[in-house]
């Protein structure tokens, strides 16, 4: 009867651990729902109401502004005074679409990294101009590249 009730504890002791690690994971309270973590959905998701996402405030890092895929999909920039600003998205994955909203500085101007690519004959060049407001739409079907469309001096 020893044995049993130890290994019975052995059990309830690792279902517990389990059970806490999911109280840490996913959380349900009244109508609101949190999910901390990854989460993968193997159907269709329809949602009635509306869907808000983080604005990431980006910085830049040695004149180089690295837009986090894995940090959000919405993104805001400023760009600095009197200098040219790198901007390269890093952990890019496929199926990820990303809006990012610059805000122009005083002699401003930004290069794209080649895995940026634009339509021919309309690469994006900064609004000039201190306080203007552009637009760049990112999508990428693969891991290599994004596809980028830019809206300029958004009044």
């Amino acid at each position: 009867v020893d044995t049993k009730f130890t290994t019975v504890g052995y059990s309830t002791s690792s279902l517990n651990a389990y059970t806490a690690s999911l109280i840490t994971a996913f959380t349900a309270s009244g109508t609101n729902v949190t999910v901390n973590g990854v989460t993968t959905l193997k159907s269709n998701l329809y949602v009635t109401g509306g869907v808000y996402q983080n604005v990431v405030s980006q910085s830049i890092v040695a004149s180089t502004a690295s837009i986090d895929l894995s940090q959000g999909t919405y993104f805001n920039l400023t760009l600095a005074n009197n200098a040219t600003t790198h901007i390269k998205p890093i952990n890019l994955a496929a199926g990820v679409s990303a809006t990012l909203v610059i805000t122009t500085g005083t002699n401003s101007s930004a290069s794209l990294s080649p895995i940026l690519l634009q339509p021919t004959g309309n690469a994006y060049v900064v609004t000039p101009g201190s306080g203007k407001i552009d637009l760049l739409s990112l999508t990428s079907t693969n891991t290599t590249n994004m596809y980028v469309v830019s809206a300029k001096n958004m009044i």
